[in-house]
């Protein structure tokens, strides 16, 4: 599935880039886990290497494989922490404001 397009026309690259993403979405891929690249072609976000594929469907099977099983979990296990610590770090802000609103009033 190639999409090659003539002349420079901004409309016509943008509905190309709509129907490449509405293809991920129609596919079940998360959009957090790939892109489309300048070039038309999709990279994994999750797998360290980050490989190019032509078609989402080589994407598919791409997915369905043992590297990027493994690097899926590093890769939500590493957005849990990521997640984990920015509540961390509003709580502690809001602890300080009250700390700080406490030691006001007395």
């Amino acid at each position: 599935m190639s999409f090659k397009r003539e002349g420079d026309d901004k409309s016509q690259l943008n509905i190309l880039k709509k129907r490449r993403v509405a293809d991920l979405l129609s596919n079940y891929i998360p959009e957090d886990e790939a892109t489309l690249m300048n070039n038309g072609r999709y990279t994994c976000l999750v797998c360290s290497y980050r490989p190019v594929f032509d078609t989402v469907d080589t994407l598919t099977v791409h997915r369905n494989g043992k590297k990027h099983l493994e690097g899926l979990k590093g890769f939500y296990g590493k957005k849990a922490r990521l997640k984990n610590e920015i509540i961390k770090r509003h709580h502690e802000k809001y602890v300080e404001a009250e700390d700080k609103r406490q030691v006001n009033q007395l």
